[in-house]
Order: structure tokens, then C-alpha cells, then sequence
């Protein structure tokens, strides 16, 4: 819908996005949860550097209130730096299952015996 729509678009939102591209690797290769939970609070460190909030949809009120609740914010981060891992998967199996235009190209270069 459109509020959906106007979300995605949002300055902070976007700047959100970014912050969990960068930190998604580092998440990823975090040995434990402890250190799942530091790269989680890096992320939620680096929106409030810039005056972020992370912000819930309230039908009661019919407007966005802020989650105050550290562990709430955190294990919304934590579940888009998963989410953004599954992406990066999906997208580095799409490109490992369609042969590259190298790959094409030494195929065709290679010399062909006859025997």
C-alpha cells in the first residue's frame, strides 16, 4: 500500500538500509550471539548518531510512536540483518546458476580435437 510505499522511500529508512548492508557481513561471521548482539547494537549506535528512531505503526493512535524498548529495536535490527543475508544468498545463487560470459567464452575458445 501506500504507507508501505512511503516507508521504503523514508530518508531514515533508506539510511537504516545502508547501515545494515554495511554490517550484514560482520553479522554473518559473528562467532556467537554476543557478538550478533554487539554488530546489532552498531547498526542501532549508528541511527541514533544521526537522530534516528525506529518507529511502529500505531492503529490506536493512526500514527508512528517510537519503540522505546532496547530490546524491541534490537531484535528488529537483528532480524533485518538476517533478512538481508537470505538476500544476498538468493542473489549470489541467481548469478552461480547462470554461466558467465567468460565461462561462454573460454568454452568457444577452446580448441577442438579431432582425433
Amino acid at each position: 500500500g501506500s504507507r508501505s510505499e512511503g516507508r521504503f522511500h523514508h530518508e531514515g529508512n533508506q539510511a537504516f538500509r545502508r547501515y545494515v548492508l554495511q554490517n550484514f557481513e560482520a553479522y554473518h561471521h559473528a562467532p556467537n550471539n554476543a557478538a550478533k548482539k554487539q554488530v546489532a547494537n552498531q547498526v542501532m549506535r549508528a541511527v541514533a548518531e544521526k537522530n534516528g528512531r525506529f518507529m511502529r505503526y500505531s492503529q490506536s493512535s493512526g500514527g508512528w510512536v517510537e519503540i522505546k524498548e532496547r530490546d524491541v529495536v534490537e531484535s528488529k535490527v537483528r532480524q533485518a540483518l538476517r533478512q538481508e543475508r537470505t538476500r544476498e544468498l538468493m542473489r549470489r545463487g541467481l548469478e552461480a546458476t547462470e554461466p558467465t560470459p567468460d565461462a561462454e567464452q573460454q568454452q568457444q575458445q577452446q580448441p577442438q580435437r579431432q582425433e
